[in-house]
């Protein structure tokens, strides 16, 4: 006896809905919330700072804890899917304040020229995201608005820890990641990058190697921090 259509239809819907049940319990276990993912703080920086070499409205940022980055999203019809699918939410941003203090705190761009250059570049990507937000029924704008704010008080007064707070074994930790060598050379990846963006067209390609660079950089010190965060189980 041959299948009618919504018999037919039954078996597709239900099949899909157990796939799409298993993935979100894959993207559970996957991808912690935001509130106890550990990422490396100066590497999320320089993350933002290529959202905002992106800029492109409607680019949004997800939170991925189990490979210890950001990723950027740009806007694609399969977005709002990958989104629903990992129930990525724009209140996982609210780690980026953390991470602009921590970075703070432990790099101090008040005193160091190439790490204020990367935070200030960091600051194009939080100005990139509010455009998305801005119009949209969320006070994730607000938020973007005064973690930039955030950016240019590390840059001028910086961040202090507390005066009787102890410094977590993760952040001594985070102090071992990057050298001043490493920080100058990546701050200027950074400036050229940037010049080739304001060349629009002609130098695509070149930008386009430049990130690729950059992304290099950061995929190796994600490796360190994954291997040293390992050592410890303690939250910071």
């Amino acid at each position: 006896m041959s299948w009618g259509y919504w018999e037919a239809w039954s078996v597709v819907s239900t099949a899909g809905q157990f796939l799409l049940n298993q993935a979100r319990s894959y993207a559970q276990t996957s991808y912690p919330q935001s509130d106890t993912v550990q990422i490396e703080p100066l590497t999320a920086l320089v993350q933002l700072a290529l959202l905002g070499l992106v800029d492109e409205l409607n680019t949004k940022v997800r939170i991925d804890g189990r490979k210890h980055k950001l990723i950027i999203q740009k806007p694609s019809r399969m977005q709002g899917f990958v989104r629903t699918l990992c129930q990525d939410s724009h209140d996982d941003l609210n780690i980026l304040e953390k991470l602009i203090k921590r970075a703070a705190q432990i790099h101090h761009p008040e005193q160091n020229e190439s790490v204020r250059s990367i935070f200030l570049a960091a600051q194009d990507g939080l100005k990139s995201l509010k455009k998305t937000y801005e119009k949209k029924p969320c006070n994730t704008a607000a938020a973007l608005e005064n973690w930039s704010t955030l950016v240019n008080k590390a840059c001028v007064e910086g961040i202090s820890f507390e005066k009787n707070e102890s410094i977590p074994d993760k952040t001594k930790i985070l102090m071992e990641i990057w050298d001043n060598e490493e920080i100058n050379r990546l701050a200027n990846s950074i400036k050229i990058a940037k010049g080739h963006k304001l060349q629009g067209e002609n130098s695509e390609l070149e930008l386009e190697l430049e990130i690729k660079n950059i992304e290099s950089i950061l995929n190796g010190k994600r490796i360190l921090w994954k291997e040293k965060n390992q050592m410890l189980s303690t939250k910071w």
